[in-house]
């Protein structure tokens, strides 16, 4: 078991002025020095005046990873609480704090080479906010973080390959793998408490609603267990596999297939409805339940732009050929819309273009609320940049 690298052995390794940057907030508009000494960190500088046009300035530039060099390593983030929590291609997990962008501890969980499907984190319960207890799935093995601390507090066998991201609800924890089986696991105890076989393997993350856990094969079998027991409580088929994941309102599960369709399904298997564009549908779709004129799935639609359909019925409110991406929220009553080297707002009501940035050097971006929440960036040279909504 490899202990978590503290902040004292850290400075070991790294200058002084480092650390200072990674724990400092940054002014908006003011480039971060490089720090002094042979250590030289990547910086990142954006225009000012670009992302208060849109609503942001910039709040703090943590540093996550200060021993990784390689471009676009970051693999995972998850916003719990008042902490960000990341993950890289080499295993390393970090932990910042998401009010300062202070570096609060890393850990380095196996070897470079293994294989991680994805973080979960449990619901924060302490005054300070910070993350409860952290699962880093490998495709093998549960790592259980404490999240105060970064110490593993377990590593746990898996029964089978994980493929998806897992799910995490109390001290259980449920994936799917390639074998097609969903696998209810829990902690503490290290064992399989109940599974599903569903037909074809899994790869798509699940979707939670409520006490039904939703998920869909690549050979479009889609299936609805309860989380306590897997027991089978609702199924339906698609035509195609998944290049995206599922999204939930809460109450149906919608997703966008490579079988030419969006779909939308309740809980018990029952088809709410099908949406049917020509081309086959690779791009990530967002479900806001907040839109003006009510709950709106987003999708982009080769040759049709971007496209808003009434998430209730699945008839189109609007597209606009001139913007894809995916929608990531909302900020002062315009759609906010992410594609890599852009960003774009748009007058929710019929689509028309209501303002645009360039973002060069960001590869993610996650918002902490669908509606005018804070950005979390991550750059290609594995930094996470707030900026906070103004």
């Amino acid at each position: 078991m490899r202990r978590p690298l503290a902040v004292p052995a850290l400075a070991c390794i790294l200058s002084a002025s480092l650390l200072t940057a990674c724990a400092g907030r940054y002014p908006a508009g003011k480039p971060l020095a490089a720090p002094r000494g042979e250590v030289t960190q990547p910086t990142y500088q954006h225009d000012v005046q670009d992302w208060r046009g849109i609503g942001y300035s910039l709040d703090w530039i943590g540093y996550p990873f200060p021993a990784v060099s390689a471009s676009n390593s970051v693999t995972d983030l998850i916003l719990a609480g008042d902490s960000v929590v990341t993950q890289e291609k080499g295993s390393v997990v970090s932990l910042l704090d998401a009010r300062t962008g202070q570096f609060r501890w890393t850990n380095q969980l196996a070897n470079p080479l293994t294989r991680f499907v994805g973080l979960a984190v449990s619901a924060t319960g302490s005054a300070d906010r910070q993350a409860g207890t952290i699962v880093a799935m490998s495709e093998s093995e549960a790592f259980v973080l404490a999240g105060s601390s970064g110490g593993t507090t377990a590593r746990e066998k898996l029964t089978r390959v994980a493929s998806t991201r897992p799910i995490m609800l109390g001290n259980q924890v449920v994936y799917g793998s390639a074998a097609g089986e969903v696998v209810g696991h829990r902690l503490g105890v290290g064992l399989k408490t109940w599974g599903f076989l569903a037909n074809g393997p899994l790869s798509a993350d699940p979707v939670l609603i409520g006490e039904t856990v939703g998920f869909v094969t690549q050979q479009g079998d889609v299936v609805f267990l309860d989380t306590f027991e897997g027991r089978l409580v609702g199924r339906a088929r698609t035509f195609g596999a998944l290049d995206s994941n599922p999204v939930t309102d809460g109450t149906h599960m919608f997703l966008a297939s490579v079988d030419q369709s969006v779909w939308a399904f309740d809980t018990d298997g029952s088809t709410r409805w099908r949406f049917r564009p020509p081309p086959p549908l690779r791009s990530q779709p967002t479900v806001l339940t907040d839109a003006p004129g009510g709950s709106t799935l987003y999708i982009d639609v080769p040759s049709d732009g971007l496209t808003a359909l009434d998430a209730a019925t699945g008839q189109p409110k609007w597209n606009n050929t001139n913007v894809g991406g995916t929608v990531i929220g909302m900020r002062k009553g315009k759609l906010l819309v992410w594609e890599k080297g852009t960003l774009t707002l748009l007058d929710p009501a019929k689509g028309a273009l209501a303002g645009q940035i360039e973002t060069p050097g960001i590869a993610k971006i996650y918002a902490d609320k669908l509606v005018d929440g804070d950005l979390y960036c991550v750059t290609e040279s594995n930094l996470i940049v707030k900026f906070a909504a103004r």
